[in-house]
C-alpha cells in the first residue's frame, strides 16, 4: 500500500490469484509435502506466537504496535493496563476488558475440561463468547464491541482501467508472486499440520491452491485482502468435529449470515473475548 497506493492493492491480489490458479493447475502444490514436519511445527509455534503477542492487546482495548517484535516487548505495559483499577482517565476501560477476557478464557478452559455427554455438542468458544457477551450488554460494561458496517457493499472498490494496466509493471509482478507463493505456503503447510490431526479426507494440494487462486482473484476484484487458510479457523473448525471439507463451507456461510441478515447480534461481543479466544 506504501509503495502502490491502495488502488492498486486489488490489482496485486487480483495478479496474485491468478498465479496461484496457474501454480495448481501446473501441479506444483505437491511440493510442500515434502516439507519437513519441523518446518511445519516451526511454522505454527512462529504464528501463534505472533498471534498471542497482537491479540493480547486487543484483549484489554488496547492496540496492537506495529511489528511482531514490538508487540512482545510491550505486553508487560498491557499487564499494567489491565490491572490497573484505580486509574480515572480516558483509559480507564483497559481492565473491564481485560476482566472480560479472562473471563472468557476461564469459561472456554472449563467448558474443555468438565463438558460431559451432549454438552460436548457446543464448542467451549461459542459458549465462551456467549456468556462473556451477556455479562458485557447485562452490566452495560464501557469496552470495545464488534463493529459492522452499515452498507457492506459500499466497501467494493472495482479496480479502474488505469490500475488494471499496471498489472504488465514488473515492480506489481514481483509483489504479486510474493503475496501468491506465502499465502499458498501458509495455506498449504496449514494443511499439513491438519492432516496430521484427524484421519479424515486427505487434502489435494493443487484443489486447494487452484480453489485459493479463484477466491483471491475475485477479492482482488472487488478491493478485497487477500485470503488464506490459517490455523486458528482450521483448528477451531476440527476442534469442534469437523470431518468434511463442507464444514469449511458452512464455516463461510455462517458467518455471511450473521454479518448480513443479525449484524445487531454481533456488535454485541466484546472485542476483548474474540481476542481472548486467539490468545
Amino acid at each position: 500500500i506504501r509503495e502502490h497506493g491502495i488502488e492498486k492493492l486489488g490489482v496485486i491480489i487480483f495478479l496474485a490469484g491468478l498465479i496461484q490458479i496457474v501454480a495448481g493447475l501446473s501441479r506444483f502444490a505437491p511440493w510442500f509435502r515434502a516439507v519437513p514436519p519441523a518446518v511445519i511445527h516451526g511454522m505454527l509455534s512462529g504464528i501463534g506466537v505472533l498471534i498471542l503477542a497482537a491479540q493480547f492487546h486487543v484483549m484489554v482495548d488496547d492496540t496492537p504496535k506495529g511489528s511482531g517484535i514490538n508487540n512482545l516487548l510491550s505486553i508487560p505495559m498491557s499487564v499494567y493496563k489491565g490491572l490497573n483499577w484505580t486509574a480515572h482517565d480516558g483509559d480507564s476501560t483497559h481492565h473491564i476488558a481485560a476482566a472480560i477476557g479472562v473471563l472468557t478464557i476461564v469459561i472456554l478452559a472449563l467448558w474443555q475440561r468438565f463438558a460431559v455427554g451432549r454438552m460436548k455438542v457446543l464448542p467451549g468458544s461459542l459458549v465462551a463468547v456467549v456468556v462473556a457477551t451477556s455479562v458485557a450488554s447485562i452490566l452495560h460494561l464501557t469496552v470495545r464491541y464488534v463493529t459492522i458496517p452499515s452498507n457492506l457493499f459500499a466497501a467494493i472498490a472495482l479496480p479502474t482501467p488505469t490500475a488494471l494496466v499496471s498489472i504488465f509493471n514488473w515492480e506489481i509482478f514481483f509483489d504479486a508472486l510474493a503475496i501468491a507463493f506465502i499465502a499458498a505456503a501458509e495455506t498449504l503447510l496449514t494443511c499439513s499440520a491438519l492432516d496430521k490431526m484427524h484421519s479424515g479426507q486427505r487434502t489435494n494440494y493443487d484443489r486447494e491452491l487452484v480453489g485459493q487462486g479463484i477466491g483471491n482473484t475475485l477479492c482482488g476484484l472487488i478491493g478485497g485482502l487477500p485470503l488464506t487458510g490459517v490455523m486458528v479457523r482450521s483448528g477451531v473448525n476440527l476442534n469442534a468435529g469437523a470431518r468434511t471439507r463442507a464444514s469449511a463451507f458452512m464455516h463461510g456461510m455462517w458467518i455471511l449470515i450473521f454479518v448480513a441478515l443479525f449484524p445487531n447480534i454481533l456488535e454485541l461481543i466484546p472485542t476483548s473475548a474474540l481476542a481472548a479466544l486467539l490468545v
